[in-house]
Protein backbone atom coordinates (compact mmCIF):
# COMPACT_ATOMS: atom_id res chain seq x y z
CA UNK A 1 0.00 0.00 0.00
CA UNK A 2 1.15 3.52 -1.10
CA UNK A 3 2.08 6.66 1.44
CA UNK A 4 -1.45 8.36 0.05
CA UNK A 5 -3.50 4.82 0.65
CA UNK A 6 -2.18 4.50 4.23
CA UNK A 7 -2.58 8.33 5.21
CA UNK A 8 -6.08 8.15 4.01
CA UNK A 9 -6.85 5.33 6.34
CA UNK A 10 -5.46 7.04 9.19
CA UNK A 11 -7.55 9.96 8.51
CA UNK A 12 -10.76 7.52 8.42
CA UNK A 13 -9.64 5.57 11.30
CA UNK A 14 -9.49 8.89 13.12
CA UNK A 15 -12.92 9.88 11.93
CA UNK A 16 -14.21 6.85 13.40
CA UNK A 17 -13.03 7.47 16.59
CA UNK A 18 -14.07 11.09 16.83
CA UNK A 19 -17.67 10.20 15.81
CA UNK A 20 -17.72 7.29 18.53
CA UNK A 21 -16.53 9.66 20.93
CA UNK A 22 -19.46 12.57 20.25
CA UNK A 23 -21.65 9.60 20.37
CA UNK A 24 -20.91 8.25 23.34
CA UNK A 25 -20.57 11.86 24.95
CA UNK A 26 -24.00 12.64 23.46
CA UNK A 27 -25.36 8.98 25.08
CA UNK A 28 -23.89 10.03 28.38
CA UNK A 29 -25.42 13.29 28.61
CA UNK A 30 -28.71 11.56 27.02
CA UNK A 31 -28.50 9.40 30.10
CA UNK A 32 -28.18 12.05 32.87
CA UNK A 33 -30.89 14.05 31.72
CA UNK A 34 -33.15 10.82 31.77
CA UNK A 35 -32.46 10.46 34.96
CA UNK A 36 -32.88 14.22 35.95
CA UNK A 37 -36.51 14.20 34.36
CA UNK A 38 -37.23 10.85 36.43
CA UNK A 39 -36.31 12.66 39.60
CA UNK A 40 -38.15 15.82 38.48
CA UNK A 41 -41.60 13.61 38.30
CA UNK A 42 -41.02 11.68 41.11
CA UNK A 43 -41.35 15.22 42.75
CA UNK A 44 -43.95 16.54 40.75
CA UNK A 45 -46.25 13.47 41.45
CA UNK A 46 -45.50 14.40 45.25
CA UNK A 47 -46.46 17.77 44.99
CA UNK A 48 -49.33 16.78 43.80
CA UNK A 49 -50.89 14.24 46.14
CA UNK A 50 -50.02 16.88 49.14
CA UNK A 51 -51.84 19.45 46.97
CA UNK A 52 -54.40 17.15 46.95
CA UNK A 53 -54.30 16.56 50.23
CA UNK A 54 -53.86 20.32 51.41
CA UNK A 55 -56.61 23.31 52.14
CA UNK A 56 -57.98 25.17 48.96
CA UNK A 57 -56.07 28.04 48.19
CA UNK A 58 -52.64 26.41 48.87
CA UNK A 59 -49.60 27.42 46.89
CA UNK A 60 -48.63 25.17 43.69
CA UNK A 61 -46.27 27.37 42.33
CA UNK A 62 -43.33 25.16 43.35
CA UNK A 63 -45.47 21.89 41.21
CA UNK A 64 -46.04 24.22 38.01
CA UNK A 65 -42.53 25.57 38.21
CA UNK A 66 -41.24 21.71 38.46
CA UNK A 67 -43.68 20.95 35.35
CA UNK A 68 -42.33 23.64 33.31
CA UNK A 69 -38.80 22.74 33.61
CA UNK A 70 -39.63 19.21 32.58
CA UNK A 71 -41.03 20.38 29.57
CA UNK A 72 -37.88 22.49 28.59
CA UNK A 73 -35.75 19.12 29.36
CA UNK A 74 -38.27 16.71 27.63
CA UNK A 75 -37.85 19.20 24.56
CA UNK A 76 -33.84 18.76 25.25
CA UNK A 77 -33.91 15.21 25.13
CA UNK A 78 -36.09 14.73 22.21
CA UNK A 79 -33.22 16.73 20.62
CA UNK A 80 -30.65 14.25 21.92
CA UNK A 81 -32.56 11.47 21.00
CA UNK A 82 -32.68 12.76 17.15
CA UNK A 83 -28.97 13.52 17.58
CA UNK A 84 -28.09 10.27 18.58
CA UNK A 85 -29.69 8.42 15.88
CA UNK A 86 -28.70 10.49 13.31
CA UNK A 87 -25.71 12.41 11.95
CA UNK A 88 -24.23 14.42 15.37
CA UNK A 89 -24.28 18.36 14.78
CA UNK A 90 -25.37 20.82 16.25
CA UNK A 91 -28.08 22.06 13.85
CA UNK A 92 -31.80 21.65 14.32
CA UNK A 93 -33.52 18.17 14.92
CA UNK A 94 -37.09 17.19 14.63
CA UNK A 95 -39.29 17.72 17.82
CA UNK A 96 -41.88 14.95 19.35
CA UNK A 97 -45.33 16.52 19.95
CA UNK A 98 -48.67 16.47 18.41
CA UNK A 99 -48.45 19.68 16.12
CA UNK A 100 -50.97 18.51 13.80
CA UNK A 101 -48.89 17.63 11.25
CA UNK A 102 -46.87 20.46 10.88
CA UNK A 103 -43.08 20.31 11.04
CA UNK A 104 -41.88 21.17 14.66
CA UNK A 105 -37.80 21.65 14.96
CA UNK A 106 -35.83 21.87 18.00
CA UNK A 107 -32.52 24.01 17.68
CA UNK A 108 -30.12 22.95 21.22
CA UNK A 109 -27.95 26.35 20.49
CA UNK A 110 -30.94 28.85 19.75
CA UNK A 111 -32.97 26.86 22.32
CA UNK A 112 -35.80 27.32 20.68
CA UNK A 113 -38.70 25.05 19.24
CA UNK A 114 -40.00 26.00 15.89
CA UNK A 115 -43.62 25.09 14.33
CA UNK A 116 -43.54 25.53 10.70
CA UNK A 117 -47.02 26.00 9.09
CA UNK A 118 -47.46 26.38 4.96
CA UNK A 119 -49.07 29.72 4.42
CA UNK A 120 -51.31 27.96 1.97
CA UNK A 121 -52.76 25.71 4.48
CA UNK A 122 -53.81 28.49 6.69
CA UNK A 123 -54.73 31.45 4.24
CA UNK A 124 -56.09 31.54 0.89
CA UNK A 125 -54.03 33.95 -1.63
CA UNK A 126 -53.09 37.44 -0.39
CA UNK A 127 -55.74 36.75 2.76
CA UNK A 128 -55.31 37.06 6.25
CA UNK A 129 -58.28 35.30 7.06
CA UNK A 130 -57.68 31.61 9.08
CA UNK A 131 -59.18 28.81 6.54
CA UNK A 132 -61.64 26.79 8.70
CA UNK A 133 -59.72 23.49 7.21
CA UNK A 134 -56.66 24.72 9.27
CA UNK A 135 -58.73 24.89 12.62
CA UNK A 136 -57.64 21.02 13.72
CA UNK A 137 -53.81 22.04 13.38
CA UNK A 138 -54.05 25.04 15.37
CA UNK A 139 -56.17 23.37 17.55
CA UNK A 140 -53.44 20.45 18.63
CA UNK A 141 -50.11 23.32 18.24
CA UNK A 142 -52.54 25.47 21.01
CA UNK A 143 -52.93 22.44 23.01
CA UNK A 144 -49.52 21.36 23.04
CA UNK A 145 -48.09 24.72 23.77
CA UNK A 146 -50.68 24.72 26.83
CA UNK A 147 -49.56 21.12 28.37
CA UNK A 148 -45.74 21.32 27.77
CA UNK A 149 -44.97 24.78 26.99
CA UNK A 150 -47.28 27.06 29.25
CA UNK A 151 -44.61 29.11 30.65
CA UNK A 152 -42.85 29.62 27.78
CA UNK A 153 -42.75 32.49 25.85
CA UNK A 154 -43.77 32.28 21.56
CA UNK A 155 -43.00 33.92 19.12
CA UNK A 156 -45.57 34.28 15.93
CA UNK A 157 -43.61 34.99 12.43
CA UNK A 158 -45.57 36.15 9.74
CA UNK A 159 -43.97 35.62 6.15
CA UNK A 160 -45.08 36.25 2.61
CA UNK A 161 -43.19 35.46 -1.11
CA UNK A 162 -42.24 38.46 -3.00
CA UNK A 163 -45.48 39.06 -5.43
CA UNK A 164 -46.78 42.74 -4.87
CA UNK A 165 -50.14 42.70 -3.43
CA UNK A 166 -52.77 43.22 -6.39
CA UNK A 167 -56.00 41.80 -5.43
CA UNK A 168 -56.80 42.40 -2.04
CA UNK A 169 -55.04 46.30 -2.51
CA UNK A 170 -58.06 47.65 -0.70
CA UNK A 171 -57.18 45.40 2.33
CA UNK A 172 -53.40 45.64 2.92
CA UNK A 173 -51.05 48.03 1.91
CA UNK A 174 -48.05 45.98 0.87
CA UNK A 175 -46.42 42.20 2.10
CA UNK A 176 -45.44 43.53 5.46
CA UNK A 177 -49.07 44.71 6.34
CA UNK A 178 -50.29 41.39 5.01
CA UNK A 179 -47.34 39.66 7.21
CA UNK A 180 -48.72 41.25 10.01
CA UNK A 181 -52.09 40.65 9.60
CA UNK A 182 -51.36 36.71 9.20
CA UNK A 183 -49.41 36.67 12.37
CA UNK A 184 -51.85 38.67 13.95
CA UNK A 185 -54.65 36.11 13.19
CA UNK A 186 -52.59 33.35 14.45
CA UNK A 187 -51.81 34.59 17.99
CA UNK A 188 -55.68 35.49 18.25
CA UNK A 189 -56.58 31.83 17.17
CA UNK A 190 -54.60 30.60 19.96
CA UNK A 191 -55.57 33.13 22.40
CA UNK A 192 -58.91 31.68 21.81
CA UNK A 193 -57.99 28.36 22.58
CA UNK A 194 -56.87 29.55 26.25
CA UNK A 195 -53.08 29.97 25.25
CA UNK A 196 -51.86 32.98 27.66
CA UNK A 197 -51.68 36.04 25.85
CA UNK A 198 -49.27 37.60 28.25
CA UNK A 199 -46.66 34.85 26.57
CA UNK A 200 -47.76 35.53 22.73
CA UNK A 201 -45.83 38.14 20.26
CA UNK A 202 -45.93 38.57 17.06
CA UNK A 203 -43.57 39.92 14.38
CA UNK A 204 -44.05 41.02 10.33
CA UNK A 205 -41.44 39.92 8.11
CA UNK A 206 -43.04 40.39 4.59
CA UNK A 207 -40.94 38.80 2.06
CA UNK A 208 -37.96 39.13 4.06
CA UNK A 209 -36.13 35.54 4.74
CA UNK A 210 -37.21 33.74 1.68
CA UNK A 211 -37.58 30.19 1.43
CA UNK A 212 -36.60 28.47 -1.67
CA UNK A 213 -39.85 28.74 -3.33
CA UNK A 214 -42.13 30.83 -3.26
CA UNK A 215 -44.79 28.09 -2.16
CA UNK A 216 -42.27 27.73 0.82
CA UNK A 217 -41.87 30.85 1.50
CA UNK A 218 -45.32 31.84 2.42
CA UNK A 219 -45.45 30.69 6.04
CA UNK A 220 -46.14 31.01 9.68
CA UNK A 221 -43.90 30.09 12.15
CA UNK A 222 -45.02 29.66 15.77
CA UNK A 223 -41.19 29.97 17.55
CA UNK A 224 -41.31 28.80 21.65
CA UNK A 225 -38.22 30.13 23.45
CA UNK A 226 -37.21 26.97 25.43
CA UNK A 227 -34.98 28.25 28.00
Amino acid sequence: MGAQGRIGLLVMAALAIFTTGCQSSLADERDKLVAQNREMQSTIDRLKMEKSAAPAGTDTSQADGLRDQLAARDAELAAMKAAATNTPGPGPSSAGGDFGGAVATIDPKAGTLTVNIPGDVLFASGQATIKPTSHATLDKIAATLKKDYGSKQVLINGFTDSDKINKTKDKFDDNWDLSYERAKAVMQYLESKQVASKNLAIVANGENHAKASKDLSRRVEIVVNLR
